[in-house]
């Protein structure tokens, strides 16, 4: 072998060991900067009484998936750890302890859960564990039984109707506005806490009508905060959740959509809203004025707009303008200069029409008293940009040139030319102009 070639083949094998020393550091800086510690946080615990060998389930996060890094006390006894996950843990509560305290040690870090009653009155498990009023709760545990007085049920302390009992199973219906907090039973002058009922309601939806693609906003309470836990359904049509938090849900209405009522299903509990309607896609008859400066009003006429402003939404040339009044007929808006020529663009809950083009001038023609008659009549131009000097006006009605009698920056005053015929309206002015409706 020749002097290069040991040469070529040391330098490939020195190559080769600095590649996998340099990904092997790379590996190990990338593992340390990924890993991040869960907080330990407790978010329930139940049941929070009971008698010795009840099973008690700790949910939060931080948690370890292996027991033996786990440990817990009542009152100082320790506990069995019973299973273990990063959400979860299970404990038995031990023979030789009395009430007080639960302390939770994750790998050293300890945090308190709360306390814990000695005592026959336990709630074990609740099902659903969530709802809308009305729904029927299934209570599981023991010392539910009484010779004094029948158990007593509260959702977030207030009173549930209990539908049925017995010493281990109670049926409670939700009450209206029970709000998300555990489940107690009260039985003899003791109390028990079990798992939290989550209290599912619609309060309201924004916009309240639209049609296919409509994003509406749905308020109220016990959503799941992640997207695919809510099932949405407008009138029985699946819509497109994009949004979800606990108090709110963004959803898409589908293309098939329908007049009915906004349902929220969550763990095949319905809890169901108000009614969406349907409404047809906006028309655009009018827009005035065509042209003019930055601050002047805009009048849209047509049809199905909605009467709340923030629901109708207006660019020119793409550039967002404040819109001032609306009915379902009629929408004012602040043109808001800069904009360039470009259409008129009117979005109503999503349902999007295309109106004129607008021209961005100091130049434009708002309104016409009479805007119809004959040959001869005496017509007034109210606008912006004209000048006070009437000859330098020049007006015409369907090109026909029309006399000009008097003249100030916002208004002309004219009289219709001979051998008339409908059409637009055009002024023109210092090199700008500017058409009325035809």
């Amino acid at each position: 072998m020749s002097y290069s070639r040991k040469f070529n083949t040391g330098m490939h094998k020195w190559i080769g060991v600095l590649s996998l020393f340099i990904l092997f550091t790379s590996a190990c800086k990338k593992d340390k900067t990924e890993l991040v510690k869960v907080p330990l946080v407790v978010t329930d615990y139940y049941p929070n009484s009971g008698a010795q060998g009840t099973l008690v389930t700790v949910e939060g996060t931080g948690f370890s998936n292996k027991a033996d890094e786990i440990s817990a006390t009542f009152s100082g006894v320790k506990a069995e750890i019973v299973s273990a996950s990063s959400t979860a843990v299970v404990m038995r509560a031990p023979a030789s302890a009395t009430s007080g305290a639960i302390i939770m040690k994750v790998n050293e870090e300890s945090i308190s859960i709360g306390n814990y009653t000695y005592q026959e009155l336990s709630i074990q498990a609740i099902s659903p564990v969530n709802g809308a009023a009305g729904t029927h709760v299934r209570i599981t545990g023991a010392g539910f039984s009484s010779t004094t007085g029948p158990a007593e049920v509260y959702i977030n302390g207030k009173m549930a109707v209990v539908v049925s009992a017995s010493d281990n199973l109670l049926v409670a219906e939700v009450p209206e506005d029970a709000g998300t907090d555990p489940v107690t039973v009260k039985v003899n002058g003791k109390e028990a806490s079990g798992q939290t009922f989550k209290f599912q309601v619609i309060s309201g939806i924004k916009p309240a009508s639209g049609g296919k693609g409509t994003r509406v906003k749905i308020s109220g309470g016990g959503f799941d905060e992640v997207t695919a836990g809510n099932h949405v359904d407008f009138n029985g049509k699946l819509a497109l959740v994009t949004e979800a938090a606990e108090d709110y849900l963004v959803v898409v209405a589908p293309a098939d959509v329908q007049t009915g009522p906004v349902s929220v299903t969550i763990n095949d509990q319905k809890a169901t809203g108000p009614v969406f309607t349907v409404v047809p896609m906006p028309v655009i008859e009018s827009v005035t004025p065509l042209s003019g400066p930055s601050g002047a009003e805009m009048t849209i006429l047509g049809s199905n707009f909605s009467p709340h402003t923030d629901e109708n939404k207006v660019t020119i040339n793409g550039k967002s303008t404040t819109v001032l009044t609306a009915t379902p007929f009629k929408v004012t808006l602040t043109i808001p200069g800069g904009t360039g020529d470009g259409k008129v663009i009117l979005n109503v809950n999503d349902q999007i029409v295309q109106g004129p083009d607008f021209k961005d001038q100091s130049l434009g023609i708002s309104k016409m008293t009479p805007d119809n008659g004959l040959s001869g009549t005496r017509v007034t131009i109210t606008g912006t940009g004209f000048s006070a000097t009437a000859s330098a006006n020049t007006v015409t009605f369907n090109g026909l040139a029309a006399q000009i009698v008097s003249a100030t920056a916002t208004s002309l005053v004219v009289i219709t030319p001979p051998a008339l015929t409908s059409g637009p309206v055009k002024v023109v002015n210092a090199g700008q102009s500017a058409l009325s409706l035809s």
